[in-house]
């Protein structure tokens, strides 16, 4: 416990007067054992009296220390996708509106950097092996359902495994370093999409949990909670898309957020070199399948006055002789781009343009990282992302898998105008906003 200065000597000053009546006397040892008995049996009570009446509470006490938060995300490791920077960036957000921070990794976090403001803990050794097991089945079942037939078959069941095995580790390594640290969160988010709800509610003791889904399908229906100590929540970006009659509560929060960036925007373009009359288009993300980069190259091919840069993973999936013969070639920036690299592409980009599959009811982190900078966006539709331009004015969409539609809407793009909407959609999709609302959704439950 952390008592101030005065506080200590005070202590025992309350204990020494509350306990005085079973000492009476220490004239001999009979009575100097029956008084030491009474002082062990009174002293949790007097203890609790101490802290009641001098406002002294321990390191898990509301008085003494800020609300604690575990956040629990096992692929922190990987490159692949945007993992290492979500959890970062909801863990930086609460730590700004004055939350303590822990998070929960399989093998670390890729980004670490000296000063980080969150506490960072690793799964044991069970629970690294378990998550490793995990991995691989996805991986295996993965490509088994993209086949058909018996090998589909396989590769659903498989996936149902994974999504077990996954969540039975990350609720087991989230409770033991709990325990071993000796927290009391007001909160455990755990970030992986996989989770099963259902069975962190078997397992999840007394602590308040939240089980972020990306997917309308992986929502639980039937009979409702089995644990009634348990308190769990679902958070997810497209809650507003579904009437999924769900056991739990559901909170429409989703995990993409937006940084205040300051860079320099035509500081930034001008290191493309293209002359004030041309739009800089950028085109990024992982290489996602429900990922459309030949719609952008068939809407923007032989165009004088766009130079589109074409930046990550999503590069694999592009011919390159595509490519070619263009009369301002594209600019390609391939692999895996720190964060650095993404923010000066980002900011440099007069529009970012997110071509996804129709229907798409799930975050974009390619929307996020350009409303971290205001940057106007160009998306698909029907699409959440889209929804969420248009609610805000911050750009145009388009017919999803539409050349000519997106050709169109860059054509109708006002920049000065998407700027103000994208503006205001970082406000509302910012880190401290999201953390703010998990709170709420932490304390409801």
């Amino acid at each position: 416990m952390s008592y101030p200065p005065l506080q200590l000597p005070l202590r025992f000053v309350v204990i020494a007067l509350t306990a005085g009546v079973p000492f009476r006397s220490w004239s001999s040892p009979a009575a100097a054992r029956s008084g030491l008995k009474a002082v062990v049996w009174w002293l949790p009570v007097l203890s609790t009296f101490h802290r009641k009446a001098l406002g002294v509470t321990d390191e898990h006490g509301d008085a003494a220390r800020p609300p604690e938060i575990v956040i629990v995300e096992p692929s922190a490791h990987r490159h692949y996708g945007h993992y290492a920077k979500t959890f970062a960036e909801i863990a930086d957000g609460f730590v700004d509106i004055g939350c303590r921070v822990s998070v929960v990794t399989s093998r670390g976090w890729i980004d670490d950097y000296p000063g980080r403001r969150f506490d960072l803990y690793r799964f044991g050794i069970v629970g690294t092996v378990a998550s490793g097991i995990a991995g691989g089945i996805w991986l295996t079942s993965t490509r088994l359902n993209e086949g058909g037939g018996l090998r589909r078959k396989l590769g659903s069941i498989g996936l149902e495994v994974h999504k077990v095995l996954w969540s039975l580790t990350v609720v087991g390594a989230a409770r033991a370093m709990v325990r071993k640290q000796g927290l009391d969160p007001a909160g455990i988010l755990v970030l992986p999409p996989y989770t099963r709800p259902e069975l962190v509610d078997r397992m999840a003791g007394r602590q308040r949990w939240l089980c972020s889904l990306g997917n309308l399908e992986d929502i639980p229906t039937g009979p409702s909670r089995r644990n009634s100590s348990a308190k769990i929540g679902i958070t997810t970006a497209n809650a507003e898309w579904t009437d999924i009659a769900c056991p739990y509560p559901l909170f429409p929060i989703g995990l993409a957020t937006a940084r205040r960036s300051t860079s320099d925007h035509d500081h930034l373009r001008r290191q493309f070199g293209v002359d004030d009359g041309v739009k800089v288009l950028l085109a990024a993300g992982i290489g996602h399948p429900a990922q459309r980069p030949d719609v952008i190259v068939d809407a923007v091919r032989g165009r004088a006055d766009i130079q589109l840069v074409i930046a990550g993973k999503m590069s694999d999936r592009i011919d390159r002789s595509d490519l070619e013969g263009w009369s301002r070639p594209p600019i390609v920036r391939p692999g895996h781009l720190d964060f650095s690299e993404l923010d000066d592409l980002y900011c440099a980009a007069d529009a970012v343009i997110v071509s996804i599959r129709p229907g798409w009811p799930r975050d974009s982190a390619v929307q996020t990282d350009a409303v971290s900078h205001a940057t106007p966006m160009l998306v698909s539709a029907p699409s959440l992302p889209a929804d969420r331009v248009l609610s805000f004015n911050a750009g145009e969409v388009f017919d999803a898998d539409s050349a000519s539609s997106l050709g169109a809407a860059i054509d109708r793009l006002d920049l000065a105008t998407a700027r103000l909407g994208a503006s205001a959609m970082r406000e509302d999709l910012a880190a401290d906003t999201l953390a703010r609302r998990y709170l709420e959704a932490f304390a409801s439950l």
